[in-house]
Parts: structure tokens; sequence; C-alpha cells
């Protein structure tokens, strides 16, 4: 196994529930036509040897993600919370389409002291890659900050009634020092409600 596929299944089995085979090839692999055919053949071969699992689902087309649309620290002003749902639900072109997406599979899973659960719900498709491109966005530009991403499948057992976001960064002592939610169509009362959550516990946000 090689250092970039051993970071693909780390990622898998820690920051993110999956990825599809695009983010792959752009993350892992020389963006030219070789570099995706070598990727196309490699990701095959850690399907075949357990590594990984392939899906096929339904999904959106992926948004560029260039920056957060909104981003709160604590003593800021709350945001506009309609003008923000506005924003969020606006950017939604195109229709669903199929697609390729990975997990980790068994061996993975195994290596990393994972559990290798598939897809969960396939109506959280199009939320997950967009979840899966913030970490990527990270690991290319901060990637410190990525090493300290602590994905919502990492932090949620015995929470389940509690509101769990996409994903959190840690710092040194393991304590959260920012939130990290990717915003669907989310109404103006859902964003409140986020907003909220974090200010009772003084955490940075920032929404994608």
């Amino acid at each position: 196994m090689t250092g970039r596929e051993r970071q693909l299944i780390e990622s898998l089995a820690r920051k993110v529930r999956m990825i599809s085979f695009e983010q792959i090839a752009r993350t892992w692999w020389p963006r030219t036509a070789a570099g995706k055919g070598n990727a196309r053949r490699r990701i095959a071969g850690l399907v075949r040897e357990g590594w990984l699992s392939e899906f096929r689902v339904l999904s959106q087309p992926m948004l560029p993600l260039d920056g957060p649309e909104s981003v709160w620290q604590p003593g800021d002003p709350a945001p506009d919370f309609g003008s923000m749902s506005w924003r969020l639900r606006s950017r939604w072109k195109g229709s669903a389409a199929p697609l390729r997406v990975f997990t980790i599979g068994r061996h993975g899973a195994a290596l990393f002291a994972a559990t290798s659960a598939g897809i969960k719900n396939a109506c959280h498709v199009t939320h997950d890659l967009h979840v899966t491109g913030i970490f990527l966005r990270l690991l290319a530009d901060e990637p410190d900050a990525a090493e300290r991403w602590i994905g919502e499948d990492a932090f949620t057992a015995g929470r389940k009634r509690e509101k769990r976001p996409d994903a959190l960064l840690v710092g040194e002592a393991g304590l959260p020092v920012r939130v990290i939610e990717f915003g669907g169509a989310y109404p103006p009362q859902r964003l409140r409600e986020f907003h909220d959550h974090c200010v009772a516990r003084r955490l940075p946000y920032e929404i994608w």
C-alpha cells in the first residue's frame, strides 16, 4: 500500500463517510488523462482487495466550495439567517445523476479500528460528498486543520439526541476549537438553531 492509498483509506475510516472517484483522482493522482486512468485501475484494485467498498448512487452536482458561506466567532453579531438561507438554497442547480462512490471496506475498517457501514442513508449522499469536499479543501489548503478534523461519526457515539455538526476541528488538548457544517437547503430556523447551539458552547463555526 502506497502512502497516498493509506491516506485515502484512513480518511474514510476517520474523517469522512464517502468519497467519489472524481474526488479521489483530483486529490491523490495527477490531473491528467494518464493520472485518471492510473487512479481508476488502482481504486479497482483496492476494492477487490477489500480496502474500499464501491457503490452506485444518485447525487446532485457538486458545488465549487471555494470558501465558507458564513463564518462566526464568539462576540460577533448573529448573521442574517433569512439571507443566508436564501444563498444556500439558490446555489443548487441541475438534477441528480448516477455517481460512483467509495466507503471504507472491511480490511480498511479492520486496519484503522473503524466500522464498515456502507451507505447509511442514500438521501444524505449529496450532503456527505460535500462534507468530503470541505475536508479535501482543508487537506490541500490547511493540512494541519485537516489533521485535526473529527468527522461526525467519530464524536457522536452515545450522543444521538444531541445536535451533531458535520465535523469538529480540535486543538492540542483534544477540545473543539471550530465547528464545520455544510449548509444544504437549510431553512432560517435550522440555521438559527445551529447558531444557538454554537453560541451556548462558545464555539466558532463555518457554514459552507
